[in-house]
């Protein structure tokens, strides 16, 4: 490093401490954004620290946009239902300030642009880097609504104020809970051995995702359903439950719930049940009767009592 630009940053990093301390967060999102052009290196090492610490004060909401909408399930394919209503409504509505990404994409794209060095990015860098990516993704996208699709479990280290989602940054979220008995049989349909400790005792997947692999925390399914029908996650984060089977048999119900639910955190869509019937009578493949459940063995049966039955109990499953 030159040592006009060891100054520069010097000059850059005092700066923003001066403004942190003076609340001053106008002028340090304008100093964040011309440190990241000029010196991006440096942003990135000095960004993940700041912004930890900011999502975390009430008295720097200024610097956030409350822009993401998670779409979340354990199981990945069973978001599609949503996205696709969604992508066919808010066109046929003239709606484009928006758009729908897979979370381990967009944190891929992320660690791309700011050269992170290690190939292998586990729940532990996760937990790092978190705040800087959704602040990342929100920024480069402030003018636009960014539903981020995930199968990770919602976490929180209340001691070191490490969560998985932050106010100022998430305008709501929706959890597809399905049947753990119907993924299971969708994933014998491609492993019958690894489907039940897929379920059952699953920690983390590794997938490759652009140049990286990346860990994906999904736990099991109980431990991801749980953390996301949490009563609390619920209300503090404006969390809506879809349960799977209803949005099968009852599509025109839960759409019309899905669209009270944005509008009631804040975004302004028209609720227009001519638009919903039409995706319904174009996807009627998606919702005609759900195929009958293979037979299971009282063995098995009991496992999935054992392992997730009071949650599968609540939602009627079993």
């Amino acid at each position: 490093m030159s040592i006009l630009k060891h100054i520069r940053i010097n000059y850059i990093n005092k700066l923003i401490e001066d403004l942190i301390q003076k609340k001053n967060f106008d002028k340090l999102q304008l100093e964040f954004k011309d440190l990241k052009k000029k010196f991006p290196d440096v942003y990135f090492q000095s960004l993940p620290k700041l912004i930890k610490t900011l999502i975390n004060d009430p008295s720097a909401d200024a610097l956030f946009n409350r822009n993401l909408i998670w779409i979340n399930s354990y199981h990945l394919k069973d978001i599609d239902i949503i996205e696709n209503f969604l992508n066919f409504y808010f066109t046929n509505l003239g709606i484009n300030n928006y758009n729908f990404s897979g979370f381990q994409e967009r944190t891929s794209e992320c660690l791309n642009q700011y050269g992170y060095s290690s190939a292998v990015f586990s729940f532990e860098n996760l937990i790092y880097l978190n705040e800087f990516i959704q602040y990342e993704i929100s920024e480069n996208n402030y003018d636009q609504n960014i539903f981020l699709k995930t199968n990770q479990a919602f976490y929180e280290q209340k001691t070191f104020n490490n969560y998985f989602l932050y106010n100022n940054l998430t305008r709501c979220y929706f959890y597809i809970i399905r049947n753990p008995i119907d993924i299971y049989f969708e994933l014998s349909e491609s492993n019958d051995e690894k489907a039940p400790d897929m379920i059952f005792n699953h920690t983390s997947h590794i997938e490759k995702v652009g140049k990286f692999q990346i860990q994906d925390g999904s736990q099991s399914w109980k431990v991801n359903a749980e953390s996301w029908t949490n009563e609390n996650v619920k209300s503090t984060f404006n969390g809506m439950i879809i349960n799977y089977e209803e949005l099968i048999n009852n599509p025109l119900e839960i759409f019309t719930s899905v669209i009270g639910h944005l509008n009631q955190s804040g975004l302004d869509v028209s609720l227009n049940y001519s638009i919903m019937e039409n995706f319904i009578d174009e996807n009627q493949n998606l919702f005609s009767e759900m195929k009958p459940k293979p037979t299971i063995s009282n063995q098995k049966l009991k496992i999935f009592k054992r392992e997730c039955g009071i949650l599968a109990d609540k939602y009627g499953f079993f």
